[in-house]
């Protein structure tokens, strides 16, 4: 939050009856003290008005939660993840973005460092802690996800594929160093966060399967982002020899029966582990690194939105529940003739703007729909 951003626009709070989303405010170090106050007890935060006159305002917004400058990673995955991969175990599909200027710390908080893990790494050990029953030892399973929430049957030839697929993909993650020491730090992160936090979150999180009576697990990892308008595959990025090619939209029915967009021939990659799917997550990270571009706000700012995608099958041996959490980290909103860009940049700037400018048209139809 800045001042100047503040004032353009009040978040979108839904009334407890309607609520559809939930805000969650995470204030950054660098913000001056004296430019805001925190109502901690009703999470509001007053933001001050710079004015021209001598009497002083304040802009007044509503959220769920309110994270102080101060705020460890955890509080803000315990409160803002842990949910959701209760309801992804139950069946449930959810979404959780970051939203906010650029260099505001929004990548942070979702893959954060090798000192403070961010949501994305912190869901993979409590995710894959919870369902390490669920898995059998080397299992390959004859069916994979297809279109939001189906299924697809896969024969003998099908799975040896996949498998040839994955084992390419793991091949090139292998040689790429500075995946292989963040791996080294998340083991000893991984094996701390359990012994902190087993009893008291992974364990109800298999209460969760439990009560479902799902006996067999199966979970799928992909990653995709979106840049100047057009979908990118960001597990199957192209070399030098071949262009990365883009993905088209698929319009299918949800279990609900509304009309949503897919993207469609993504990779999806079954995964094991904790390790494999941080392992692909650090690889799509690598690559969006092609989209990282300097500003006078930001010397690394992304110039696109990207989205890991978790897709959970649980089974009890008769039918089948297909359910997805999604981790988007937006772009970064910025004012052109402060962030200096020109040319290309420019492009993907007003790209992003707009396509922040959508989003925040479908919130507001959310909160103005009964």
């Amino acid at each position: 939050t800045e001042e100047h951003e503040a004032e353009e626009e009040q978040p979108a709070v839904l009334n407890e009856s309607t609520k559809r989303i939930q805000i969650f405010l995470r204030i950054r170090p660098e913000v001056k003290a004296d430019n805001y106050e925190i109502d901690q007890e009703e999470n509001i935060l007053w933001v001050k008005n710079h004015s021209k006159t001598n009497k002083p305002s304040y802009n007044r917004f509503k959220f769920d939660k309110i994270f102080k400058d101060s705020s460890e990673q955890w509080p803000i995955v315990e409160k803002c993840a842990y949910p959701l991969l209760h309801d992804l175990l139950g069946g449930d599909n959810s979404l959780l973005f970051t939203y906010g200027i650029t260099s505001s710390g929004k990548s942070f908080t979702m893959r954060g460092s090798s000192k403070q893990p961010g949501i994305v790494p912190t869901s993979l050990v409590l995710l894959f802690e919870t369902l390490a029953n669920n898995f059998h030892p080397n299992q390959r399973l004859n069916f994979k996800p297809i279109n939001f929430n189906g299924l697809a049957g896969l024969s003998k030839s099908d799975q040896l594929f996949e498998s040839k697929v994955k084992q390419r993909l793991f091949d090139e993650i292998q040689n790429i160093g500075e995946i292989n020491r963040e791996i080294e730090n998340f083991k000893k992160f991984s094996s701390t966060l359990l012994e902190s936090y087993f009893e008291s979150h992974v364990c109800p999180l298999r209460g969760e399967l439990d009560a479902n009576g799902s006996t067999t697990a199966g979970l799928w990892v992909s990653y995709w982002e979106v840049y100047n308008e057009k979908v990118y595959d960001l597990l199957n990025p192209g070399n030098h020899t071949r262009r990365q090619s883009t993905v088209t939209l698929k319009s299918v029915n949800s279990s609900s029966n509304d009309k949503i967009f897919i993207p469609q021939g993504l990779m999806q990659v079954y995964v094991n582990s904790a390790e494999e799917a941080l392992r692909i997550y650090l690889y799509g990270q690598e690559n969006l690194k092609k989209h990282i571009s300097s500003t006078a706000l930001n010397s690394s700012s992304s110039r696109s939105h990207s989205s890991f995608n978790i897709t959970l099958v649980n089974s009890d041996g008769h039918s089948a529940i297909v359910s997805n959490l999604s981790f988007c980290d937006l772009a970064g909103r910025e004012r052109t003739k402060k962030s200096l860009v020109t040319k290309t940049h420019l492009k993907e700037a007003n790209s992003i703007n707009q396509s922040l400018l959508t989003l925040g048209q479908c919130i507001r139809s959310l909160r103005a729909t009964k």
